[in-house]
């Protein structure tokens, strides 16, 4: 069950990449369209999660605090994400990304939360490391997106220890109302960045410029990633961070490849295939 779960989440991340890119496409002369859609996003994502809680959106403090860690996690997550979109492929952005959710956790599940792995678990996180060093050093055109992914790299470990965390904690209360109050605590810090960052008449200005169609990309986009966190939690709850990571990363290695080549025609050089191989076979071994 977990690992159907999983690769449901990765189907639903791959489509919310292809909205994402076509989102960042479509409204590149709209100069404040990155601020916009983080700023109608959390909303959007406030009133989802309160209809699927029924209006039940209880808090505590053990709940809050964890709200706070993941809202910071998931405005910094789309920021890096849009830049990453721009200056590299998708197939180096799933390689940092897979691995930040896969390297941290690991040593922090084994030497924090005394979880036991075997000696083929450690070549596996080995073989992970392998592949983000690779496009490192042999691929000296990309050194500017490398900031990006290894930013994506730190990000993503850091939700999934969140993650894990959350579902390790005591008296906290369900997923729906965490995410409900993480939005909702996200909204002003978002609005107040957004509205000093670029001004409110520019702001409304590109609002009123922007076409239907990215309103309902950003809606789709919000929507997508909602339903993922949420799976997310029971998968990890079920597999554990290390092996949830590790499985996604080798299914949505072959799934990304496809879509950048395929779908993109992103330029994919040989160190690019190397590390998408390492990272394939890490996920492969760890579950023999």
């Amino acid at each position: 069950m977990g690992y159907l779960l999983t690769l449901i989440i990765l189907l639903i991340g791959n489509a919310n990449t292809v909205v994402g890119k076509n989102y960042v496409k479509r409204s590149m002369r709209i100069k404040t369209s990155n601020s916009i859609y983080i700023l109608l996003a959390h909303p959007v994502a406030a009133i989802f999660f309160f209809i699927l809680a029924g209006g039940n959106v209880s808090l505590n403090f053990s709940t809050f605090l964890f709200s706070c860690a993941y809202g910071l996690v998931s405005i910094f997550s789309v920021i890096l994400t849009f830049r990453a979109y721009r200056e590299t492929n998708l197939v180096y952005m799933n390689v940092f990304s897979g691995a930040g959710s896969f390297v941290i956790p690991f040593f922090v599940e084994w030497l924090l939360w005394d979880v036991g792995f075997s000696g083929l678990d450690f070549v596996c996180v080995i073989l992970r490391a392998t592949a983000i060093f690779i496009p490192l050093f042999f691929d000296k055109e990309k050194r500017k997106g490398m900031i990006v992914c290894m930013l994506l790299f730190v990000l993503s470990a850091s939700s999934s220890l969140v993650t894990r965390a959350y579902t390790l904690a005591p008296n906290v209360y369900p997923t729906s109302s965490w995410f409900f109050w993480t939005n909702v605590m996200v909204i002003p810090m978002v609005t107040i960045a957004v509205l000093m960052k670029e001004g409110p008449k520019t702001i409304a200005s590109d609002i009123k410029a922007m076409k239907p169609i990215l309103y309902i990309f950003i809606i789709l986009a919000t929507a997508m990633s909602n339903v993922s966190s949420l799976i997310s939690v029971k998968v990890i709850t079920m597999l554990g961070t290390t092996m949830y990571s590790v499985i996604s990363s080798a299914m949505g290695m072959v799934l990304t490849i496809l879509l950048s080549t395929l779908f993109f025609k992103e330029d994919i050089k040989k160190s690019t295939y190397v590390s998408a191989v390492l990272s394939v076979t890490a996920g492969i071994l760890s579950v023999l």
